[in-house]
């Protein structure tokens, strides 16, 4: 699983997540280079996740999500998971306090 800042959506594939729901609103996307459009389907997916500090493991239900075939890994866009009330720290590595922060993406609940 990796953060990708440039994004402007999750993206996963069935060989990284599962997909629970497809929806039945396709959109077209296109990359840096210029090339043609490709349409790939809206789906909700679930993403296993171990927590390489505690051995925890959590499901992660990523909504809207791009399916890209072939995808090896999921793409969590930041700004998506801001947008759903969660805190993301994507901070460089190169310019953090302590260089073994990794990556750190928590709900924050609201009473």
């Amino acid at each position: 699983m990796e953060l990708d800042s440039h994004a402007e959506q999750c993206s996963v594939s069935e060989h990284c997540a599962l997909v629970i729901h497809a929806h039945d609103r396709p959109v077209t996307v296109y990359g840096y280079g210029g090339e043609n459009g490709k349409n790939q389907k809206i789906v909700d997916a679930v993403i296993a996740y171990t927590d390489p500090s505690t051995g925890d493991q959590w499901m992660l239900v990523v909504s809207q999500a791009l399916l890209v075939p072939g995808l090896r890994h999921p793409l969590l866009c930041s700004n998506q998971l801001r947008l759903h009330e969660l805190r993301v720290n994507d901070e460089p590595r190169l310019t953090q306090s302590s260089p073994l922060m990794l990556a750190i993406i928590w709900y924050s609940m609201k009473y």
